[in-house]
């Protein structure tokens, strides 16, 4: 589809949520990997920082880490591989 868009001139950008679901027993990706990885907020006292966003509890990726930075991008390049022109990336205010 998207190389089809591509050939009428259309530019797709996708939306991304910044925020990860809390589900540790869901096998997604992103969580799979950036927990033990390191990569989401942290509280003062170490433990993972949880949040709450419209579908619910949340762990963030923590962008001050470079290692952070890079593995999120990651998770981009096979859109960029099917031609994806460019990312919105929404949702990334946690609420307490």
């Amino acid at each position: 589809m998207i190389q089809d868009l591509k050939a009428d001139h259309f530019h797709v950008v996708t939306i991304t949520d910044l925020h990860i679901a809390d589900l540790p027993n869901a096998a997604t990706k992103p969580f799979d990997e950036g927990q033990p990885g390191n990569h989401f907020v942290k509280n003062p006292d170490g433990s993972t920082f949880v949040g709450m966003v419209w579908p619910g509890k949340a762990v963030f990726p923590d962008f001050t880490q470079k290692a952070s930075r890079e593995w999120w991008g990651t998770l981009y390049k096979d859109f960029v591989a099917r031609g994806v022109a460019g990312f919105w990336n929404d949702m990334n205010e946690p609420r307490l």
